[in-house]
């Protein structure tokens, strides 16, 4: 019985324990808003009109293509009710899934770095890059191989995540890089989300309650023994009557004696 009380108590801790005083997730109280680096507008394009219509959530920005690069910098901003961590394992699922969403496109994609940023107000924010190619006509020189990375922020929010997507020439990684990392810490209504508890800490919550909780049953148990042990209780009765104290005998009173000074006359002399 002493066992199963134990393995009770240091489930109850390990389950409880790292969740009361670890770190809690934190709401930002207010919705998410990305500002894109300066000089990037809202397209007008008809590929992104429907995109940025006022009935969308979506929205798309582009950057006018500098002087001697083909490619145009755009950002593409997909919010979500789903998600919101951005641990390794959350992060590792979106990253081993660009390859198959991307293929039907015509698009290839190879990963170059995935990773949680840590921004000023403490909440984290999802990093991850890869490298892409495509070969296309629309150059108007024949088919020709483009090569481009593909950058996106994972953004935790109150509804869930917000999601954006960067597009730069390879060409262009020293201009734009450092420009899009920087939009991590401008953008408002980020929430924090915390990651789970190391297993570490499960271990040492549990072995606590297990030392607690045999403790505990130890002294019951000797409390148990020592009262075993004891001389059988007097009934209350017999008790009550030992405890009686008989009444004191009484003493008669002593005759009185009438007080006459020694210089009297006795009775009959003048």
């Amino acid at each position: 019985m002493r066992r199963l009380v134990v393995v009770v108590v240091a489930c109850l801790f390990a389950a409880v324990g790292p969740r009361i005083r670890g770190p809690h997730d934190r709401a930002a109280g207010e919705p998410f808003v990305y500002q894109p680096p300066e000089g990037f507008v809202l397209d007008k394009g008809d590929v992104a009109k429907s995109i940025n219509d006022d009935a969308s959530r979506e929205r798309e920005w582009v950057h006018p293509a500098t002087l001697g690069h083909s490619i145009a910098p755009r950002i593409h901003l997909s919010p979500s009710n789903k998600g919101g961590t951005v641990e390794a394992v959350d992060l590792a699922r979106i990253a081993d899934g660009m390859a198959g969403m991307l293929e039907p496109t015509g698009v290839t994609w190879s990963e170059v770095r995935r990773e949680t940023r840590t921004r000023a107000d403490g909440s984290r924010v999802g990093l991850i890059e890869g490298e892409c190619t495509k070969t296309t006509n629309e150059l108007g020189a024949g088919p020709v191989t483009v090569k481009y990375r593909r950058l996106l922020f994972v953004f935790p929010t109150d509804e869930g995540s917000t999601v954006t997507t960067a597009v730069y020439g390879t060409d262009e990684i020293g201009t734009w890089q450092a420009v899009f990392e920087d939009s991590i810490g401008k953008a408002r209504g980020v929430a924090l989300r915390v990651p789970p508890p190391p297993n570490w800490m499960y271990l040492a919550w549990g072995a606590a309650g297990a030392v607690l909780a045999w403790l505990a049953a130890s002294l019951k148990a000797k409390r148990d023994l020592r009262l075993s042990m004891a001389p059988p209780a007097m009934p209350a009765a017999k008790l009550a009557k030992l405890a009686k104290v008989p009444k004191a005998p009484k003493v008669p009173d002593a005759p009185k004696v009438r007080d006459t000074p020694s210089d009297a006359p006795a009775d009959g002399e003048p």
